[in-house]
């Protein structure tokens, strides 16, 4: 089994939701608390490269992406 670690960008809006967004990758998750959030990012994160076929569509380079006023977190996949 392989342990694959992200390093999450979380930011609250406004309205009190909070966004993730992993550097480099075109994954997102979205949720009404942190944990929430992270949770989601995780089962997205799992989702994608659970195989080889959707790995590549997670691994599309996200370079317009500006990180500011977030918080970092780390989230943990473990791969079989």
């Amino acid at each position: 089994m392989t342990k694959l670690v992200f390093r999450v960008a979380v930011k609250q809006s406004e309205k009190a939701d909070y966004f993730s967004s992993i550097p480099g990758l075109l994954v997102c998750g979205v949720g009404g608390t942190l944990e929430e959030t992270l949770a989601n990012t995780q089962l997205i994160i799992a989702d994608y490269l659970k195989d080889s076929i959707n790995a590549p569509v997670a691994a599309i380079a996200d370079t317009k992406v500006t990180y500011t006023d977030v918080t970092w977190h780390i989230v943990e996949i473990n791969r079989p």
